[in-house]
């Protein structure tokens, strides 16, 4: 029997932005284009998982997708052992976890620690691959950055007439006091230690924070290995306070400018004075992309762990958005300064003069068009989906 199916797991509940459910989608839009029968299923519905269990049993699915992570750790009963056993490992059903958050956070972690050697497990970010297998995490963990994501788009229709505004920033993030209070005192009461991390790590945006995090700890005589959960917790919270922080440098940075408009999710900065920028209310990534069409310029702050790319940033492009980001060394490795990206310095001291390059139109064309030239090869959903296949062992049927 031919296997001709993929099962996507999604998870609504925590995708609140709308993020899994674009990437599930333009996945699933790919897959099918290579043969296969796509079925979503929700973790959240019993009735799906069975069907899908049954459906996985029956021969006829030739892999899964396990969008941001869910379901990677999926057990049924195995008649011949004595405790439920990793559904694909038990049905030979190559699995691929596409993993955007890291394995410190909370909502991933341990699903991800317990996981088999049956799922691989594609990071966007580079040093996670290494991260992970410190971590004790047993599955095939490769490193494969961001795609940009073609939301029923055409490119071409992103022309300059179309492009109606000029400066655009999707930032902000839930408070981090929303995760001080409750990880902090359940994992570690060291508040002296958490704050020495954090001013370490808000301006280092080359050292993975993990381990600038180890050497702060050494230095405070703490213990720091990253099999140990209030590690990750410690690294886990120093990240949601560094990412919090450099997006509110931004945002009194940009606030001032009139033509700039800033997508904010959560409170908004407190200011001395109403900010000049147009400021919207948190979008669906979706929304965000459309508003991403008509934007001459994309202001990125980076919020990872200082070794990816973001999927804004490369759909930005793709959209023929002049894109002005700080950076990291993957981005260093990808990209050049003043010839397809305009690159912040972390003190935010050159955000002016970036904002005024990309006002110049001959500077700005050269610059959409080079990046234009590098991501569409190499960061595409079929490109990665040619990765994944290779990587896998999971043929391509429209090729038969």
């Amino acid at each position: 029997m031919q296997r001709d199916s993929v099962i996507i797991y999604v998870s609504g509940k925590h995708d609140i932005f709308g993020t899994h459910a674009v990437s599930s989608f333009v996945f699933a839009k790919e897959y099918m284009a290579r043969g296969y029968k796509v079925i979503n299923v929700s973790l959240h519905d019993a009735s799906q998982i069975s069907q899908s269990v049954e459906l996985c049993e029956s021969g006829r699915v030739a892999f899964a997708h396990c969008e941001q992570g869910r379901g990677i750790a999926l057990k049924i009963k195995d008649g011949k052992r004595n405790k439920p056993h990793n559904i694909f490992e038990s049905l030979g059903i190559p699995a691929i976890a596409h993993l955007r958050d890291y394995p410190f956070c909370p909502w991933v972690r341990n699903k991800f620690i317990a996981t088999s050697s049956a799922v691989t497990v594609f990071h966007i970010d580079k040093m996670a691959p290494s991260l992970g297998q410190q971590m004790g995490s047993s599955a095939r963990n490769q490193f494969l950055p961001h795609a940009y994501l073609d939301w029923q788009h055409d490119p071409d229709e992103c022309v300059e007439r179309k492009k109606q505004t000029e400066v655009l920033w999707v930032g902000g993030y839930r408070d981090p006091k929303t995760f001080r209070g409750p990880y902090a005192e359940i994992f570690f009461s060291r508040f002296d230690l958490f704050d020495a991390c954090v001013e370490a790590c808000i301006d280092n945006y080359h050292t993975p924070i993990w381990e600038t995090v180890a050497q702060v700890s050494q230095g405070f005589s703490m213990p720091f290995s990253l099999r140990d959960q209030s590690a990750q917790n410690l690294v886990f919270l120093v990240n949601q306070f560094v990412r919090h922080e450099r997006r509110r440098r931004l945002f009194l940075a940009l606030s001032r400018r009139k033509e700039a408009i800033i997508v904010w999710a959560g409170a908004v900065p407190r200011l001395h004075r109403r900010p000049e920028a147009t400021v919207l209310t948190k979008t669906r990534l979706d929304a965000t992309l459309n508003m991403i069409n008509k934007a001459r310029t994309m202001v990125m702050v980076l919020n990872n762990f200082s070794h990816g790319l973001s999927e804004r940033m490369l759909s930005a492009m793709h959209r023929r958005c002049c894109v002005i980001s700080s950076t990291n060394s993957l981005i260093e490795q990808t990209f050049k300064h003043r010839d397809n990206i305009l690159l912040l310095n972390t003190n935010l001291g050159n955000l002016d003069e970036c904002i005024e390059l990309a006002s110049d139109d001959r500077i700005r064309d050269q610059i959409v068009k080079s990046a234009y030239k590098t991501v569409v090869p190499a960061y595409s959903v079929s490109h990665h989906v040619d990765v994944i296949f290779r990587e896998c062992g999971i043929a391509d049927l429209s090729a038969e």
